[in-house]
């Protein structure tokens, strides 16, 4: 029997074909947005050419395929367990850390496992770290290379790509070298990951290490120490990339001949705009674009900007599922003062040609 995973990430696809229970074949190959044509692609690479049990998971999974009901899809999470069960049958939590995506999944061994994921931000992921290698003029490929000649591990900041281009300048200017920038960057980044990721679940062990940060030597040392694991408690299978696409595989059970795989991508592709994933916008009859009514003041039973939009009342509905925290501006001092200093840097003007100091923070509990 052959099945077919595929893996539909967001800065790649992972295909893999298993055969009687073994992995047969595995192909990853960037798609630069350019889904529908890298896929096609790839399933030719895969030489498939007899009817298969197929199934797709992965970030961008359902907006490409999902029109086509018939076709099986899997959900991140549990493909990403099945897959680990497989290369790992031990496992007792999993660090899975994508291009976009972030997710730590624990008690593997005890039934339904508990897990949690990152938000829209991607600072924890390893677009942080092409982001900040493209801002120090190198490739992304190099990245494990210029860790292995780091010396110290500076404290950088990994909660946004923002801060951490602060702290990179910063370090430039005291003289700090890119190779111990790099790896503090990694260990910013890890550190960031336990604190907003994991939180409190327990790291239960030993702990499976996927996704395409695995080829980061610098990510793989920062989960080691700062996770306190043993060489024997930290486990990274030859096939951690295609940890996902191996889970597809295993529960596929919907058989399709790739030919007429490859026409129902096809036929979804002439649906989409010639460069995206979206269908081209066309208005409806009678619609007018302009620019909404300027009043230049401020309502008394709604808030302005300019424009009158939101409603007191909508507003007040709205805040209780926003999210919002509240914390004085002395408990966030530092993360002010990296903002204020992205200001700064980006144009001095603009904080009153200086860095404002702790003077400027109120402090309740002053009075």
């Amino acid at each position: 029997m052959k099945q077919l995973g595929i893996d539909i990430g967001t800065s790649s696809l992972k295909l893999v074909l298993i055969e009687n229970g073994k992995v047969k074949k595995t192909l990853r190959k960037c798609h630069h947005g350019k889904l529908i044509r890298t896929l096609l692609e790839s399933l030719d690479e895969m030489s498939l050419h007899e009817p298969a049990y197929i199934c797709a998971t992965g970030a961008n999974a359902e907006m490409l395929l999902g029109k086509h009901r018939a076709f099986p899809r899997l959900d991140d999470i549990p493909a990403i367990v099945e897959g680990v069960r497989y290369l790992v049958p031990e496992a007792g939590s999993i660090i899975d850390i994508g291009g976009q995506g972030a997710r730590f999944i624990t008690n593997i061994q005890t039934g339904i496992p508990d897990f949690n994921v990152n938000e829209h931000c991607a600072g924890g992921t390893g677009s942080f770290f092409e982001d900040q290698m493209s801002r120090l003029g190198l490739k992304i490929e190099d990245y494990s290379g210029l860790v292995r000649q780091a010396g110290s591990v500076p404290r950088l900041s990994g909660r946004c790509a923002v801060f951490a281009k602060t702290d990179i300048i910063h370090s430039q200017q005291e003289g700090v070298s890119t190779p111990d920038i790099l790896l503090g960057l990694c260990y910013a980044m890890i550190r960031n990951y336990k604190a907003v990721i994991v939180i409190s679940l327990p790291v239960c062990k030993p702990v499976v290490f996927t996704g395409g940060v695995t080829l980061n030597e610098g990510a793989v040392r920062a989960v080691r120490e700062i996770f306190a694991l043993e060489d024997e408690q930290l486990i990274i299978p030859e096939n951690a990339l295609f940890a996902g696409a191996i889970g597809a595989a295993l529960k596929a059970d919907t058989e399709m001949d790739p030919e007429e795989l490859k026409k129902l991508l096809q036929d979804t592709s002439s649906q989409m705009a010639p460069n995206g994933l979206f269908p081209r916008l066309i208005l409806t009859e009678g619609t007018v674009l302009c620019d909404p009514e300027v009043t230049e003041t401020i309502p008394p039973d709604g808030v302005s900007l300019g424009i009158d939009i939101l409603k007191a009342p909508i507003v007040e509905k709205a805040i209780p599922y926003m999210g919002l925290e509240y914390q004085s501006a002395v408990d966030c001092s530092e993360e002010l003062a990296d903002f204020y200093q992205v200001l700064f840097d980006f144009d001095h003007s603009t904080v009153g040609g200086k860095v404002p100091d702790e003077g400027l923070l109120y402090d309740p509990q002053a009075e």
